[in-house]
């Protein structure tokens, strides 16, 4: 037999087990049904280095709804001083990718890859270029223009349906001169700015690299010629003119301006092969008025055979960038067997890209992207 005072304090005990079990039960069914509040993220925090050997997975990311599109968050530009300015006048920096020639290397133009460099990269601009001159397989010189009007028409589309901007570019290089092909061009704008006249995400490059001895005075009669035709069909569009030693003589742009709003003048870098010269010339046109918009460059020297990987002087370059809010495209959004391809040759992903696919240069630059992707 249990002494009373035992059982009572038995009793006692066993109550406020049961008590304390009671509590336990009741505090884990309230977490479980109650939702964290959010924590409100530190703006002085830095943002963490992205990791260098893995692109995020499409599936891993949060994709931004239809009316977060670049398009739908900036809606038509306009140039301001030097300025590229949205629909809110606000400044803002366009981050794309350029194509190479286009029926050489469509591979990834398609909606899978677009829709996934704009959702994990950040990428909100799409250049395309139209190669007017290429060894008998350009526009003007023997290549297919049917088959580049259809890429063109169908990445348009495509852009169109996921609010990104496009560049369309007349991508003169081998022929020097833009005047050889004026009337070519003059039929190009004319027939596209008609089709297009009415989408606000597109930018005309009237001229890609004038060089040999072509002189501003040539480009400036060409654009003379095909600026008021697209302002005829299009009076807003924002129009991008190169000057000449492929893009470097700014100086003469500054001297001698095209009398026309909205138009912004190109730069263009390879960081290897151009630095502290060509950096002060695109700080100098700045200074004196000149809106600059680089519509090519990457971190790799100039040739595309033996050329090298330059990341101290494309981190300077990108500083340069970034701190001016300049607009930019990456040359080139293909796997050629180059050494400013994105890709490494051979590459059949068409999203969800790691290093096994990208170059060393895609590399650096889609780190680069992850880097700005928090700003809009």
């Amino acid at each position: 037999m249990i002494p009373k005072n035992q059982k009572r304090i038995l009793i006692c005990s066993l109550a406020a087990i049961i008590l304390l079990c009671g509590i336990i039960l009741v505090k884990v069914l309230f977490q479980n049904n109650t939702t964290p509040a959010p924590t409100q993220p530190n703006a002085e925090q830095p943002l963490a280095e992205p990791t260098p050997t893995e692109a995020p997975l499409l599936e891993d990311l949060d994709i931004p709804a239809a009316d977060a599109s670049p398009f739908a968050l900036h809606g038509k530009l306009h140039v301001s001083n030097t300025e590229l300015l949205d629909q809110n006048d606000q400044v803002t920096q366009l981050r794309g990718v350029s194509s190479h020639h286009l029926t050489l290397y469509p591979k990834f133009f398609n909606e899978e890859t677009l829709k996934y460099v704009r959702d994990a990269w950040g990428v909100n601009l799409i250049r395309l270029a139209n190669y007017t001159e290429f060894f008998g397989n350009g526009y003007c010189d023997g290549g297919d223009a049917a088959q580049t009007d259809e890429i063109i028409k169908s990445t348009i589309q495509i852009a169109d349906s996921l609010g990104m901007y496009v560049i369309l570019d007349w991508h003169t290089l081998t022929d020097n001169n833009p005047l050889k092909y004026l009337e070519g061009s003059k039929e190009f704008f004319r027939r596209y700015t008609e089709l297009y006249k009415d989408h606000d995400n597109i930018i005309y490059e009237i001229c890609n690299e004038p060089n040999g001895d072509t002189t501003w005075d040539d480009i400036y009669q060409y654009a003379e010629q095909i600026i008021p035709l697209i302002r005829s069909l299009d009076p807003d569009a924002v129009i991008l003119v190169a000057p000449a030693a492929y893009t470097t003589d700014l100086e003469s742009v500054a001297a001698k301006p095209l009398p026309y709003d909205n138009v912004m003048y190109t730069a263009h870098f390879y960081a290897g092969s151009h630095r502290e010269d060509l950096r002060n010339g695109v700080l100098k046109a700045l200074e004196q008025n000149v809106p600059i918009f680089i519509s090519e460059c990457n971190i790799t020297d100039a040739n595309w055979q033996d050329g090298k990987v330059n990341t101290e002087q494309g981190q300077i370059w990108f500083d340069l960038i970034d701190s001016n809010n300049l607009s930019y495209t990456l040359w080139s959004f293909t796997d050629a067997d180059e050494v400013f391809s994105f890709f490494r040759p051979g590459t059949t992903k068409l999203s969800g890209f790691t290093d096994q696919e990208l170059s060393e240069s895609g590399q650096w630059n889609v780190n680069h992207f992850l880097q700005l992707k928090s700003t809009p």
